[in-house]
């Protein structure tokens, strides 16, 4: 964003277009945190941990966020408050298991301790070498001598699935219930090769294999 280019910042990044396919296509918000800014400040605001891709939950509230009537992407450029006419309560809140609420909002908990600090990412190739060395530390890849690699793909994929709940991740990444080892695979394993980044299949890799996000980043 420092640099003065023709490029859209999600080109910059690399994101992947076909995430627009499952993330939310308008703002979202908390109503418990709508009204305390109105009453306390006469106005709200749009909350950034609110509006990233994964994110369902507000932490301050433990309540499911919803959605507002303003685009996330609009064709005209200008600004929308948060406010009662463009955040409306009236929408059924979610409801799920407490087991998934519980994980939803640890998930969103690392993902703010990820914004609130200042990582040195080293690039692609490197989070490739980095997933290698988790891989293998926790037995789920295996190099022989020859150099031919063995990933127990199917065990991974099992493990991670149960890690986090088919309830969890239908909510925050449905495309990963369609083809989970080879979207997994292909993140792991290929990420600097296919450079579109999905962010959230990222996170919650990185979240999975180090025990949370801020661990698998503060490693050298």
């Amino acid at each position: 964003m420092g640099k003065v280019k023709s490029s859209s910042i999600l080109e910059e990044a690399r994101v992947s277009i076909g995430e627009k396919s499952f993330f939310p296509k308008y703002l979202r918000f908390c109503p418990e945190c709508l009204h305390e800014n109105l009453n306390q400040y006469g106005e709200s605001y749009w909350s950034r941990l609110h509006n990233i891709p994964g994110i369902c939950v507000c932490l301050l509230h433990n309540s499911y966020l919803l959605e507002s009537s303003v685009l996330v992407q609009a064709q005209n450029i200008e600004y929308q408050a948060a406010n009662l006419e463009t955040c409306r309560a009236s929408q059924k809140k979610a409801l799920d298991d407490q087991k998934t609420l519980h994980i939803l909002s640890n998930f969103a908990e690392e993902v703010q301790r990820v914004m609130n600090t200042n990582f040195s990412f080293k690039g692609l190739a490197w989070l490739r070498k980095k997933y290698l060395e988790c891989l293998t530390e926790k037995s789920y890849l295996k190099v022989s001598k020859t150099g031919k690699v063995d990933f127990n793909y199917q065990k991974f994929t099992n493990d991670f699935i149960e890690y986090y709940g088919v309830n969890f991740l239908n909510r925050i990444h449905p495309l990963l219930k369609d083809r989970t080892e080879a979207y997994l695979t292909h993140c792991l394993l290929a990420c600097d090769i296919e450079i579109k980044i999905d962010r959230v299949t990222h996170l919650l890799l990185m979240n999975f294999l180090a025990s949370s996000i801020t661990n698998f980043l503060s490693k050298a």
